[in-house]
């Protein structure tokens, strides 16, 4: 009995170690553990946590390589520019033209001579325009006694043959219209008769620039009546009448201008 009770003992003893053994394998935490028949408690500790190791990574900015461009120039032989073009620059041309005139007409039956102004205006670098007023008389020498005196005043265009150069010969050719108020004077009876004329006028003339300011100009005209009145000679008999024109509308003239005028 004794043995049996010893071995039982012994037995408790060795299950006791093997539930400490167990207990000590088991996870960290506080709390009673039983330890064989005597109720024996024990504590757990937790092991301290492992040291947290915190890992910087160096940032490492790489630099960007931008790659400009390679420029090859190739030579090569140009032909040379056309002569237009490296050629001197045209020079300015002044638009606006001022000039005074002597004027005369000459008709069948007598001429007139007289004088006036004239203005005209480049609208582009061969077309102009230009108006004119003139004052002529019959030749008085002739006869003193009776005369023809005209008051006219005219416009009409002007188309250039080449582009208008500031110095050297301009060609053009022109047409236009001119008002032409006729008076007729008879001073031994002291009487005068007036009628007014339009007429077509057309021609052509040279403007000779001598500098790009101061030109002379030279001009041959036909005229015409296209309308208006006619008297003859009005007041003044046939024996007064020798080399003064009529009015009569079909009695054409040749006018002949030569001017001297400055731009602008």
């Amino acid at each position: 009995m004794r043995h049996v009770t010893s071995t039982l003992l012994v037995s408790l003893v060795l299950a006791s170690l093997s539930f400490i053994d167990s207990a000590s394998a088991q996870v960290c935490g506080g709390g009673l553990i039983g330890v064989g028949p005597i109720g024996i408690g024990v504590m757990i500790p937790c092991p301290p946590p492992p040291p947290v190791y915190v890992v910087r990574r160096r940032r490492v900015i790489r630099p960007v390589i931008v790659q400009q461009p390679v420029i090859v120039q190739q030579q090569s032989t140009l032909p040379p520019p056309p002569a237009g073009i490296m050629g001197p620059q045209e020079q300015f041309v002044p638009r606006l033209t001022l000039g005074v005139m002597m004027d005369s007409s000459s008709y069948d039956d007598g001429g007139l001579v007289g004088g006036g102004v004239y203005a005209r205006y480049l609208l582009s670098s061969q077309f102009a325009v230009e108006g004119h007023v003139g004052s002529l008389n019959s030749c008085t020498n002739c006869n003193e006694v009776a005369y023809r005196t005209d008051a006219r005043v005219g416009v009409s265009g002007l188309y250039f043959l080449n582009p208008v150069m500031p110095v050297g010969m301009n060609l053009y050719v022109k047409g236009g219209l001119t008002i032409n108020n006729i008076t007729f004077s008879n001073d031994i009876t002291w009487e005068s008769e007036s009628i007014s004329q339009t007429n077509l006028e057309i021609g052509g003339g040279v403007e000779w620039r001598l500098t790009p300011w101061l030109s002379l100009n030279v001009e041959v005209t036909g005229m015409g009546s296209v309308g208006g009145e006619e008297i003859g000679t009005g007041p003044i008999n046939e024996q007064l009448s020798p080399g003064i024109p009529s009015s009569d509308i079909n009695n054409g003239a040749v006018n002949f201008r030569l001017g001297v005028s400055t731009h602008f």
